[in-house]
């Protein structure tokens, strides 16, 4: 992938994210309060924004960890990142900040990123090659966590702003999935560069389309959940030329249908045993009529769960030691060969 574009999408992504996150506290979060017209309406998911939110401050933690190549300080950084900002979520969250902190909180934001994608940045050219199993993990949470973003409507469309803030959260998690598979793939072709990028792009479609209707809503959230699985095991696939038949069977299994099992399992346990409904209380507002459910929440366990159970299995090729410069294969193989290679300064 040229190296160009692959940094302004992760900008686009790391940037956008912390803009959506600032949009959905400031003007989403509001709408969701007692009071308000949404929960006036008695819609089923009175407290979505706070999922919008979360689903866009991971899109935005997950691009900076692939701008700096799965550098294991990154991930470091990006996980004490995510809690420290879930903290400050429900800090502002409980002290109703409003529209007029908009300004403030996409500045603040923006100073932040900027600050951590230079870090990142220099981070990602000291590796020799990217670590393709940081880049697995990041793949498994972004397309299950892009796929639970899309599920934040009532399923009456009565919140259209919130619609309409979904749709670009769940773009910035297909950038991510989109600049794993390019990066990881082996070997990389212009062939197998084109049929990721329609995959992604259907993928955001067929998400939009179950966003915005309000018909067989049931139906389509098995559909999605399955293909989001198969998605996530087409950007498998591409990293790992060598994997046996039984090895490709296996994934083929756990992403078209282990991935509905356990992200629907995941969302009702996080209902029944309403682990989210004390951060709701906290922050000052009222758990929601359904429960309290997060989906934001369930995406991320149920890519935790498939990218530690089997989908980042290390394969030959999963190790950051760059392989010879004589036998190196792709674009990114030849420049971390170029680079190991390279005369030491005196």
């Amino acid at each position: 992938m040229i190296e160009k574009v692959r940094t302004a999408v992760l900008a686009v992504v790391a940037f956008g994210g912390a803009g959506l996150w600032a949009y959905g506290m400031a003007v989403l979060q509001p709408l969701c309060e007692p009071g308000s017209p949404w929960w006036d309406d008695k819609t089923d998911l009175s407290y979505g924004a706070r999922d919008v939110r979360w689903g866009a401050a991971l899109a935005c933690c997950l691009a900076l960890v692939v701008l700096a190549r799965g550098a294991r300080s990154a991930v470091a950084v990006a996980g004490v990142g995510v809690v420290v900002w879930a903290g400050v979520d429900l800090v502002l969250d409980r002290a109703d900040v409003g529209g007029s902190a908009l300004l403030p909180l996409l500045s603040v934001a923006g100073a932040v990123v900027a600050a951590a994608a230079v870090g990142c940045r220099r981070a990602g050219r000291a590796m020799v090659s990217p670590d393709r199993h940081v880049f697995g993990v990041v793949a498994a949470i972004a397309i299950p966590v892009g796929l639970a973003v899309s599920f934040v409507t009532s399923g009456r469309n009565a919140e259209p702003e919130l619609v309409w803030a979904v749709l670009p959260v769940v773009a910035l998690h297909a950038g991510v999935g989109l600049v794993v598979a390019l990066e990881t793939a082996t070997p990389f072709t212009r062939a197998r560069a084109m049929a990721v990028t329609v995959a992604a792009v259907i993928w955001v479609v067929a998400l939009a389309i179950r966003a915005v209707t309000t018909e067989n809503m049931l139906a389509w959230l098995w559909v999605e959940a399955a293909v989001s699985g198969l998605l996530l095991t087409g950007i498998w696939w591409l990293g790992r030329s060598q994997a046996t038949p039984w090895e490709r069977t296996g994934m083929t299994f756990a992403g078209g249908l282990m991935t509905p099992a356990l992200f629907f399992g995941l969302l009702f346990a996080t209902s029944v045993f309403d682990l989210l409904s004390p951060l709701t209380r906290w922050a000052g507002s009222v758990p929601g009529i359904d429960g309290d459910v997060s989906w934001t929440t369930a995406g991320l366990l149920t890519g935790l769960s498939l990218a530690f159970g089997a989908l980042t299995t290390r394969s030959d090729g999963s190790r950051r030691t760059a392989p010879p410069a004589s036998t190196a294969t792709g674009p990114h193989h030849a420049r971390a060969g170029t680079r190991a290679t390279a005369p030491t300064r005196t």
